[in-house]
């Protein structure tokens, strides 16, 4: 099931890409869960550290993992 189903029909790029970035300015929007988002915001501060784990504690539990400044997924 989708969390948001009223939203599950609209294309959320398109509607954002007029407002981010400016004339004449293509910038890319990604979506990723907020675990995934913090581990970003890790890799940024701790550039240097080979491996890192990333907890959040909000309504829920997240986490991500990274491994040589890149978020390790399931695939990895």
């Amino acid at each position: 099931t989708t969390l948001f189903r009223s939203l599950s029909h609209i294309d959320l790029r398109e509607v954002l890409a007029p407002h981010h970035g400016g004339p004449g300015i293509e910038t890319p929007i990604f979506f990723l869960n907020d675990g995934d988002a913090l581990g970003l915001g890790a890799i940024r501060e701790y550039p240097k550290e080979k491996r890192l784990m990333v907890m959040g504690l909000g309504t829920g539990l997240g986490a991500s993992f990274a491994v040589d400044g890149h978020l390790a997924t399931t695939e990895d």
